[in-house]
């Protein structure tokens, strides 16, 4: 993608995208390389990464990533979002709404007819200064069930069968996902 595409965007901000606009496996891995690259795991401060069970986030080369990296992946179970990830709650829906606003303060303020993908990375970065703390990140773990949730988790390091078909596993001893037990 040209430079010019994240112009006035997100300090650090990577740009990228499939030809249908949609997460895919590559698409999510180059992500992990950034996050790993910003964020700088070790083993002696891991990070927990929370996110859906999307079929984009489960691959060799991520679980590989991850393993190398000490990110640890925790999926959530599908249409539990809302309730188990705060930042769904906390930041990206007030994300989305001021992401709404800065688009027809945009348009009514240029008087240009529609908003380029060059213009995209500027007011997301308007957006998210607008409504992104620390304190709304920590509150969403209050205001959600998540907070009960994640204080009950437990781990267990059995391994799990692939549930998609189009996860193909090549190695009988390496285990993509450990089965997660809550006791709620």
């Amino acid at each position: 993608m040209p430079p010019s595409i994240g112009k006035n965007g997100p300090i650090g901000a990577s740009y990228k995208c499939s030809k249908n606009g949609w997460i895919n496996s590559d698409l999510f891995v180059e992500w992990l390389h950034h996050f790993g690259s910003n964020v700088k795991p070790s083993a002696n401060d891991p990070v927990l990464f929370v996110l859906d069970n999307h079929t984009s986030h489960i691959s060799i080369e991520a679980y590989d990533y991850c393993k190398e990296k000490n990110i640890h992946m925790v999926t959530i179970p599908p249409h539990t979002s809302d309730n188990l990830q705060p930042l769904d709650v906390t930041v990206f829906s007030p994300l989305k709404n001021a992401l709404y606003r800065q688009y027809e303060l945009y348009l009514s303020t240029t008087g240009h007819q529609k908003i380029t993908e060059y213009d995209v990375a500027e007011l997301l970065n308007n957006a998210f200064m607008q409504i992104a703390t620390i304190e709304k990140a920590v509150s969403g773990f209050r205001t959600t069930a998540a907070d009960e949730f994640w204080q009950n988790l437990q781990y267990t390091k059995q391994i799990l069968h692939p549930v998609s078909k189009s996860i193909n596993l090549v190695e009988s001893d390496r285990s993509i996902l450990s089965e997660v037990s809550l006791s709620i």
